[in-house]
């Protein structure tokens, strides 16, 4: 089973990183692997932040963190 986070962090020298609209997303290659090259974070007010890839939804319920 594997445990999705969304958390404010700051990169590390191996991970991947990717900016869309001055936001800076950071991930590291095991969650590439286990996402896959599309990703979606969405927020339903009765669901809170969603993280759905092309496939499925991956988790819900999601709130940020900080590491």
């Amino acid at each position: 089973m594997v445990e999705y986070d969304l958390a404010l962090d700051e990169p590390r020298k191996m991970d991947s990183q990717v900016r869309l609209h001055d936001l800076l997303f950071v991930y590291d290659r095991k969650a590439e692997e286990e996402i896959g090259v599309f990703v979606k974070i969405d927020f339903v007010p009765s669901q809170g932040l969603k993280l759905i890839n092309a496939n499925q939804t991956l988790a819900y319920a999601l709130q940020m963190k900080t590491v």
